[in-house]
């Protein structure tokens, strides 16, 4: 699922879609704050999306969202 270089905010997030999708991807504080957010059509395959969010340092979700599923990871930005 992601893999990030979490440097300042600026990450990529990887993974593989089955089919052509609506997707959300959020960025979540410690208290469950949705500070960061951007929606895309993605295709079908692998995904190397970034993610340009220069948030401060500390602990946050990634969440993946789409019309079936959800898929949260923590990162952390250093």
């Amino acid at each position: 699922f992601p893999s990030h270089d979490t440097s300042k905010g600026n990450f990529n997030v990887s993974f593989s879609a089955l089919k052509p999708m609506h997707v959300k991807i959020s960025l979540i504080n410690l208290v469950g704050q949705e500070i960061w957010s951007e929606q895309q059509m993605i295709q079908a395959g692998q995904q190397t999306l970034p993610i340009n969010s220069n948030l401060a340092p500390g602990v946050y979700t990634l969440r993946i969202t789409n019309a079936e599923e959800q898929v949260q990871q923590k990162i952390i930005i250093k």
